[in-house]
């Protein structure tokens, strides 16, 4: 189990309304470095589940608008994030018991 804080809180629509390509890229750049800033380059391979639960403060997002946050986790993370190899996945968006955001990633090896 991961646990990940500090990760700028990004909507699914807030990413495709960037007017501009390189805004995307800026978001993806800052979650890349944040996640191997805390977790090094060292990245998850094997089959596995994988179950995100985004924990925040205020005006949790729709668990669907938790979806480009995933990607780009996934897309640092993880060595592969085909189909066969994260076979399944599951996103929960809660209100956080705490003053601050965080994001509970759990990986199931299968």
């Amino acid at each position: 189990m991961f646990v990940i804080k500090g990760l700028p809180k990004i909507s699914l629509n807030d990413f495709y309304e960037s007017k501009h390509w390189t805004n995307r890229l800026q978001i993806k750049n800052a979650y890349k470095d944040i996640l191997n800033k805390k977790f090094g380059k060292t990245l998850i391979s094997g089959n596995c589940i994988v179950e995100y639960t985004f924990n925040f403060e205020r005006s949790p997002l729709d668990w669907d608008n938790c979806s480009a946050m995933v990607k780009m986790i996934q897309d640092t993370l993880f060595a592969n994030d085909k189909w066969s190899v994260i076979q399944q996945g599951t996103i929960k968006s809660v209100k956080s018991e705490y003053d601050y955001d965080y994001i509970v990633l759990n990986v199931i090896f299968v």
